[in-house]
């Protein structure tokens, strides 16, 4: 086995590396600190329960590296380190292509959701969906990063929120001004299922207070204009559905 470190743009609690194995390229995290156990475990059992209803995860391979045997690790197919983060931040990329992929997403999305309530399975709800967490490789895309379950066990609230996250990082990465086009491909994939939906406005736009929390979003706009912010996603969704 022939091992290579590999560097990520995000320093995390696990490492990660390049494993050469019988001609293949594989890779190996390996988990450290806090929870390396409990982290490990969802990791594995969340991609392989992803994997046996078919969902796009990077396959688990049956090895153990002697180097790591004191400490849990995985080993996995390695697929490249190009993000949908990269891929929609990309300028020179047209809107088109971009806004199709981000598209083939939420179809894929909604499958996994509708599977989720179908199972009352909160293991098929990603609790950290940012657009660094899903891997463009060839024509095909994968979601890693299973180390947390979902922060409440109420699947429809997980469901939205995974939703609602996926959308502002996918915004935020191709331009606040691509919200609009964004909302109308997410709801041309969930027409027939805008309950999952609805929850993302009403968690924004019907809390108690709204006027501070308004005042709020205004500030922080203010600092940012670029940023896309939970009332943001809300107006244009609202807009929309």
């Amino acid at each position: 086995m022939e091992l290579e470190p590999l560097n990520t743009f995000r320093q995390g609690s696990n490492q990660v590396y390049l494993l050469r194995h019988r001609g293949q390229s594989l890779l190996v995290k390996r988990y450290l600190r806090d929870r390396a156990a409990a982290r490990w475990s969802n990791e594995r059992q969340t991609l392989q329960l992803w994997a046996s209803l078919n969902f796009p995860v990077p396959k688990v391979w049956d090895i153990t590296v002697p180097e790591f045997s004191a400490t849990p690790h995985l080993v996995l197919d390695y697929l490249g380190r190009l993000t949908l983060q990269e891929w929609l931040q990309h300028a020179e990329r047209p809107w088109s292509p971009k806004l199709e992929l981000v598209e083939r997403i939420f179809g894929e999305n909604l499958r996994r959701h509708l599977a989720a309530l179908e199972r009352s399975e909160p293991r098929l709800i990603h609790a950290d969906p940012n657009t660094s967490n899903i891997l463009c490789h060839e024509d095909h895309f994968y979601f890693i990063d299973f180390e947390e379950p979902p922060g409440t066990p109420d699947l429809r609230e997980a469901i939205a929120i995974e939703i609602g996250k996926f959308c502002r990082w996918a915004v935020r990465d191709a331009g606040i001004e691509q919200i609009t086009t964004v909302m109308q491909a997410l709801v041309r994939v969930y027409g027939g299922h805008r309950e999952l939906l609805r929850p993302i406005i009403d968690r924004t736009c019907h809390r108690p207070f709204q006027m501070v929390h308004r005042w709020r979003d205004r500030r922080r706009k203010a600092l940012d204009p670029r940023d896309v912010t939970k009332y943001d996603l809300a107006d244009a969704l609202r807009e929309v559905i």
